[in-house]
């Protein structure tokens, strides 16, 4: 038995290269079944990141339509229509006040059209108010035709789309006392939902199609696919979030397709009657992935080396069975053998040192293409260059497009950049910087330029001579523009603080002032000097100390504690809160309104709002005023109409006594009138801030010589003497035609 395990373990030993190729492929079959399923969970991956990509534009495509949306409810409930209806409802009539209220609504709505069409970068819109009959009231483009259907009146807002007209029509009803009292229809060009898809010309490969639930395509300028009724309805139809071959979903007659396949996602934008397709060729999709060919390529080396190791053992055989046949050479035949057997292990050695080579190319190339990045080698001393499939098609190039030498790459720089890129090779070539870190701008295939981030190192002999230089570019073109639209961003938010009438105070992480816009200085005369770097404390107490008596200011950490104390609940359940109000006690006299808004951004904490209400509440003084005095004016016509009436129906008079007292209530009923009209004219008066009133300088003595004719007092019991001064007295009003100016 120790013989046969002997004999048994003699013959392994003799096949020993074959049971090594043997177990050499078992290892690298088990590394290819799981470079496989990594293939297939990767293309997975990549599936996700389209449908994730898909979903976050439908979602900005969503929130841009709930902006047109709170932008149409915002037009339908302007200060000019509050003012209108209110004049309207007191019985104004159209020649005095009801045209001019409409002329300021057609002017306020041309206003905030033109404001819209800059705002989302698009033609005018076109805001209509149409009364509940369905008559236009006003309208900021009334010579245009009308070109969309008119909604029903409703208490709700409602949004549609009109594709043949290239319109989205936004219908919110104008509430007043409670109830829908007529419309404002916002007709708004679809190009707004437009503005925040990609391009076809720098898109990168992407192509995006809106459609309606019902299959119809929207259209902007040339942002569309040319495809037919059956194929548009049958991607409104499709399942949603899902990763589709583009010309197996379609049929044949897809246009859009090019040299590799394209795939679709169709996503429907909540909210909106809109679907959102996506076209993705196959190379943006998944050309990061290496290819199956290479696989099973790889699946072949393995089948090779078995017949290798085949043919090495059937080598073994003829080896053995020529030392049996030449006895007498056994010199020779033992030289020959171990010859035979140093050749054999130095074949498997060089194919076993190929394959690891073969084996570690592979991965550098998967880790190159899981970067995204394109590889490039320069020659220094030749000046030949090696660029990576992914370094050509970046820009849009076939690898054959670009050569091998360093001029190709000098020559796509943007003539902006040149000396600039240039310059930083050189030092890094020189040793003053320890790596070449550089943003150029290359010129792509169709003439536009890419961002890009070009990293490397070199490598320098003992001489410290630059012998190569290796590195990787990627592309930040998107990084770029999204840090444009960042400082863009900032700098709109800077514009719209310093020149907002409103006062606004930022409160920084610590709780100290951070920013104070121009507004609040001018409310409150502070210099920014004195107010930038206070902490809460410190800020209230300087505004208090400025505050007149009881109107004084609470403090900032009263209010954060209020606003604390609201996070998390309803509405419904918080109790009504009254404006808080304070009054400076400089010579001006300002009262300002304050809010507090908490903050979660990294760099502010608190925002204080303060806003000028002096008009306001002195508006609101005046007319309480003018209504008092009007009741009390009111009184006195009242009194002499009844008591002259009550006189002519209970005695008798002769002629000219009868028509005495007819003329002076006449004349009484005529100045009721006039209180009343005044009452009338009361919004008028406080919307115009009093531009039509004539002030004027009135003498007192004929006014006062009215008065006492009209009041009928009898001389003989209340005997009554004007004796006009040398120097006539006079006032500044708005006095009545009868009276006497100087």
């Amino acid at each position: 038995m120790k013989q046969g395990a002997v004999s048994l373990l003699h013959r392994l030993l003799l096949r020993w290269p074959l049971l090594l190729a043997l177990a050499f492929t078992v290892y690298s079959a088990a590394l290819l079944t799981y470079a496989f399923g990594s293939w297939q969970r990767m293309r997975q991956d990549a599936n996700s990141f389209l449908v994730a990509d898909n979903l976050r534009r439908a979602m900005t495509l969503a929130d841009l339509a709930g902006d047109i949306r709170n932008t149409a409810v915002a037009h339908a409930d302007i200060h000019e229509m509050r003012a209108y209806l209110s004049n309207r409802d007191l019985g104004m009539s159209p020649r005095y006040g009801l045209n001019a209220g409409l002329a300021a609504i057609d002017a306020r709505f041309q206003q905030l059209a033109e404001q819209a069409g800059q705002r989302w970068a698009i033609a005018t819109p076109r805001i209509v108010y149409y009364a509940t009959d369905g008559s236009v009231l006003a309208d900021s483009a009334p010579d245009a035709p009308s070109g969309f259907p008119v909604p029903a009146l409703t208490a709700e807002t409602r949004l549609t789309l009109v594709p043949e007209r290239g319109a989205i029509i936004v219908a919110a009803p104008v509430m007043h006392k409670g109830q829908p009292d007529g419309m404002v229809v916002t007709a708004m060009p679809v190009a707004a939902l437009f503005r925040n898809l990609l391009a076809t010309d720098s898109s990168g490969g992407y192509r995006e199609l809106l459609l309606t639930a019902d299959g119809t395509q929207l259209r902007e300028g040339e942002r569309h696919i040319a495809l037919d009724a059956r194929q548009r309805r049958l991607l409104a139809g499709l399942a949603d979030n899902t990763v589709l071959p583009a010309a197996q979903t379609l049929g044949a007659a897809f246009n859009g397709g090019s040299a590799d396949e394209v795939f679709l996602v169709k996503t429907t934008v909540p909210g909106v009657p809109l679907v959102l397709v996506t076209f993705v060729p196959e190379q943006m999709a998944y050309g990061h992935l290496v290819s199956r060919r290479v696989l099973l390529a790889a699946s072949l080396l393995l089948v090779l080396l078995l017949l290798g190791a085949l043919k090495l053992e059937r080598m073994r055989e003829r080896a053995a069975e020529l030392e049996a046949g030449i006895a007498s050479a056994e010199r020779e035949r033992a030289l020959a053998e171990f010859r035979n057997v140093e050749l054999s292990v130095e074949i498997l050695r060089r194919q076993v040192v190929e394959q690891a080579l073969a084996e570690s190319r592979e991965r550098w190339e998967l880790a190159v293409a899981g970067t995204n990045d394109g590889i490039w080698d320069w020659n220094i001393r030749s000046g030949e260059v090696f660029f990576s499939g992914r370094w050509t098609s970046m820009l849009g190039y076939a690898e054959s497009d670009i050569g091998g030498r360093i001029e190709e790459w000098s020559g796509l720089l943007h003539p902006e950049d040149i000396e600039r890129v240039l310059a930083e090779v050189d030092r890094h070539l020189r040793g003053e910087t320890e790596f070449f870190l550089c943003p150029q701008r290359l010129r792509c295939k169709d003439g536009g330029y890419k961002w890009i981030l070009a990293r490397g190192r070199a490598l320098f002999d003992a001489a410290g001579k630059p012998l190569r230089m290796s590195g990787s570019h990627t592309d930040i073109t998107e990084q770029r523009a999204a840090e444009a639209h960042i400082v863009d961003r900032n700098e709109q938010l800077n514009a719209i603080f310093d020149l907002s009438p409103d006062g606004f105070v930022a409160f920084d992480p610590e709780r100290r002032v951070k920013y104070a816009n121009p507004a609040f200085l001018q409310m409150t005369g502070y210099a920014e000097k004195d107010i930038v770097g206070l902490d809460e404390a410190g800020f209230s107490a300087r505004l208090a100390r400025d505050c007149m008596a009881g109107t004084g200011f609470p403090g900032v950490a009263a209010m954060r504690r209020i606003k604390e104390a609201e996070i998390g609940k309803e509405a419904a359940e918080l109790p009504p809160r009254p404006r808080l109000l304070i009054e400076l006690g400089d010579a001006r006299k300002r009262v300002l309104e304050l809010k507090l808004r908490l903050a979660q951004a990294a760099t502010v904490s608190a925002i204080l709002y303060l806003r000028d209400i002096t008009h306001e509440v002195e508006v609101e003084r005046v007319k309480s005023e003018f209504l008092s005095h009007a009741a009390h004016e009111l009184r006195t016509p009242m009194a002499s109409i009844y008591g002259f009436s009550e006189l002519l129906m209970t005695q008798e008079f002769d002629e000219a006594t009868r028509q005495d007292l007819l003329a002076t209530i006449h004349k009484q009923t005529e100045w009721l009138v006039a209180i009343i009209n005044e009452l009338l004219d009361l919004a008028r008066i406080e919307e115009r801030r009093g531009q039509d009133l004539r002030m004027e300088n009135v003498l007192l003595a004929p006014l006062l010589d009215e008065v006492a004719t009209a009041l009928l007092i009898d001389p003989e019991r209340w005997p009554l003497a004007i004796e006009p001064a040398d120097d006539l007295l006079s006032v500044r009003a708005d006095a009545p035609a009868s009276c006497t100016r100087r």
